[in-house]
């Protein structure tokens, strides 16, 4: 198993230019509160939230590995990207006459 060079958990981390990745969906399941068992419609009810992971590869042959490897498993929802060119934002602030 070859650990991601970076996991990325903010856009800051994510470098400039050519690199690899996994983006894996998780599911977490949040158990809801007793109040809600007992008396449908109060309380926090259970629910199942959804994330997506981003594992970053610098050299594409780990990802592959890495990538063959997570598509194995059945349980998993993985899907592989190549990202050649990365962009951001720019904020312009301009005054004009009345």
């Amino acid at each position: 198993m070859k650990y991601a060079d970076i996991y990325v958990k903010d856009v800051t981390s994510i470098p400039a230019g050519e690199h690899w990745a996994i983006l894996t969906i998780e599911n977490i399941l949040i158990p809801g509160d007793e109040r809600s068992r007992i008396a449908p419609g109060h309380g926090y009810p259970e629910r199942t939230e959804s994330y997506v992971s981003y594992a970053l590869y610098l050299k594409e042959e780990d990802f592959r590995q890495e990538l063959t490897r997570a598509l194995k498993d059945p349980w998993k929802k993985v899907r592989g990207i190549h990202v050649i060119e990365t962009y951001k934002a720019i904020t312009t602030i301009g005054i004009e006459k009345e």
